[in-house]
């Protein structure tokens, strides 16, 4: 390891993002001006004038053997800044505001050497490299559930099954108040695939409608007839569609689930006995008689290995999704029966593509 010129040393995404979060700065006016200079290339300046000859020197080195590489500023480095701090703060407050347990004995980190830096475009450049190699790290589990989705699908298309996309929406004020559910389904039997879309205002939450925080496209259905019905129909359509055959589980796929399934709660939907899937994943899931659960926004940053949760219309879009030129035409984004067919538009295109076709602006 090569001689760090101090006995401390500090990880700069903390000094970078979190070090303005320290509560005595939290909500200081003064402290926000000085964050808000301190982005990479703003540190590369501070830096750069206390610095002998041309650039600045960092350090880059893992927290453990098998950790991520991260980037380090010396306790040198981090004088200088907190100097600058003083100057809004004083110097009391600004050595206070700084956690000491960031502070890290250069002994404790593996593979640790200099990072020389010429220009702040260098520091920025490697920062978005090591992002970019910490989000293929972290995404390996959603990658991994994205490779048994593919596989399902396939058994899925041989042995028959049902997957059921779905969508629900609330009232903008009140979400307790569910307004929208719609739902798409592909079922494979004896050789032979059905398709289908439906799209549902509940009959009771009808007078309650969106427009002010939340798009109001109610009516804008692209896939089929809007019915209205009352709660307890809907409910008890819903209990059917979403009961798997004792030969295979059923898949329902939701973006972003965690919002639909509370709301599917509260139509009294027995969610208890909905998955996700386990990780790693038994091969007897497939012979067991229940609803998985799959995350298409999950899903998508195992596809691009970006852990970054995508909105549905960014992944329509990057999947292939060409927007209408026709400014007349509604689109009907939030409309819950649009949303669930896009949700499975979504989920078959990433189970039919491999990741290495993933353009680089989308990862």
């Amino acid at each position: 390891m090569a001689s760090v010129p101090d006995d401390q040393l500090i990880k700069l995404v903390y000094v970078l993002y979190n070090w303005r979060n320290s509560p005595l700065l939290r909500k200081d006016p003064l402290a926000k001006n000085f964050f808000q200079s301190l982005t990479p290339a703003g540190l590369f300046d501070l830096l750069h004038i206390t610095s002998p000859g041309e650039g600045i020197t960092l350090w880059i080195g893992k927290p453990s053997s098998q950790g991520a590489e991260e980037i380090f500023i010396t306790a040198t480095q981090l004088q200088t800044l907190t100097n600058k701090l003083a100057e809004s703060q004083g110097p009391t407050r600004a050595q206070s505001s700084f956690d000491v347990q960031q502070k890290l004995n250069p002994a404790r980190l593996s593979s640790l050497k200099p990072l020389p830096l010429k220009r702040k475009e260098d520091l920025e450049e490697k920062l978005a490299e090591l992002k970019t190699k910490a989000d293929f790290r972290s995404s390996e589990g959603f990658a991994r559930q994205l490779e048994w989705a593919r596989e399902v699908w396939k058994d899925i298309k041989i042995k028959g099954g049902m997957a059921v996309a779905m969508d629900v929406e609330t009232w903008e004020i009140d979400h307790d108040y569910v307004t929208e559910v719609g739902w798409s389904w592909v079922r494979f039997e004896n050789g032979k695939e059905e398709r289908g879309a439906e799209h549902v205002v509940i009959e009771e939450n009808q007078h309650k409608r969106n427009g002010k925080y939340c798009p109001d496209a109610r009516y804008d259905f692209s896939h089929g007839t809007t019915q209205h019905l009352p709660v307890d129909v809907l409910a008890q359509k819903l209990t059917t569609l979403l009961t798997p055959t004792p030969s295979h589980p059923l898949l329902l796929l939701m973006h972003d689930p965690k919002a639909d399934m509370e709301a599917l709660n509260l139509l009294s939907i027995p969610t208890t006995a909905f998955y996700p899937p386990p990780d790693p994943i038994p091969p007897t899931i497939l012979s067991t008689p229940r609803v998985i659960i799959l995350d298409t926004q999950t899903l998508f940053s195992g596809y691009t290995r970006n852990k970054t949760k995508r909105g549905l219309k960014f992944c329509c879009e990057n999947l292939g999704w060409v927007a209408v030129a026709d400014e007349g035409k509604k689109e009907g984004w939030h409309n819950a029966g649009n949303d669930a067919w896009w949700t499975g538009w979504v989920f078959e295109k990433l189970v039919d593509r491999r990741l290495e076709e993933v353009a680089d602006t989308v990862r």
